[in-house]
């Protein structure tokens, strides 16, 4: 009884950096490809503000709420310099988006769709603005970024920015059910009713194999690594 006590604890606590590793590397290929377009200071601006915003919500996840409040308070700081010279659409499209993560935290985490939300607004999300920021308007449709719009950027870099839109929200999506699997046990104890546990109590077969709360750390990082590897390699075909 006692040896198996030490194993279950470890199964379900699985310290990852994979979501915050490819969400840093959005940021990166963002400065790469905007650099050319955008001033300096806006990039910086524009990725500063994503990356507290990220901050906080790791931070409100694990209710550190006093300290949560502060970077989110100087997410929005961050994001003055390039707001004041963005559309009103941008700017309305950037409260949006923190509302939208004020939501993940607490009540679609417990709906079963933290998983998809988180991924679709620090991917598709991340990516959609970015590509509005690089053309100077918003009056663009989200499914243009698969690369149909008539866009004032260079050749290609339209669909460049829609690859990298999916491809970040995919791997999201997937580092972050990974994850969850790896911590069904736990949620399923505490009631965090997470899209696993969700399709767990749907599905008796699906909830009997995940109970075993099988170790995923090599695919979370394999997913990571692949991420990267397709983002060095998109970079070399179009730039």
């Amino acid at each position: 009884m006692n040896t198996k006590a030490p194993d279950r604890k470890q199964k379900t606590t699985l310290p990852t950096y994979a979501f915050d590793a490819v969400f840093a590397g959005s940021c990166i290929f963002f400065l790469i490809l905007g650099d050319s377009i955008l001033p300096f200071w806006q990039n910086l601006s524009w990725v500063a503000s994503w990356l507290l915003l990220h901050f906080f919500s790791r931070n409100v996840y694990q209710k550190k709420l006093h300290w949560a409040s502060i970077v989110f308070l100087t997410s929005f700081a961050a994001a003055i310099p390039w707001l004041l010279h963005s559309s009103t659409d941008m700017q309305i499209y950037w409260i949006i988006i923190w509302i939208a993560i004020l939501l993940i935290i607490w009540p679609l985490r417990f709906l079963a769709l933290g998983e998809l939300t988180s991924a679709a607004v620090f991917g598709l999300g991340f990516w959609i603005g970015s590509f509005s920021l690089m053309e100077g308007s918003f009056d663009i449709s989200p499914l243009y970024i698969a690369g149909g719009s008539q866009s004032p950027m260079p050749a290609g870099l339209d669909s460049l920015c829609g690859i990298f839109a999916w491809l970040s929200f995919l791997v999201l999506f997937a580092e972050s059910f990974l994850r969850d699997i790896s911590l069904y046990g736990k949620h399923k104890d505490l009631q965090h009713y997470s899209l696993p546990v969700l399709l767990g109590n749907l599905i008796p077969f699906i909830d009997r194999r995940w109970a075993d709360s099988p170790m995923l750390k090599g695919w979370i990082y394999g997913f990571a690594s692949l991420y990267f590897a397709a983002g060095i390699l998109l970079l070399a075909l179009f730039l």
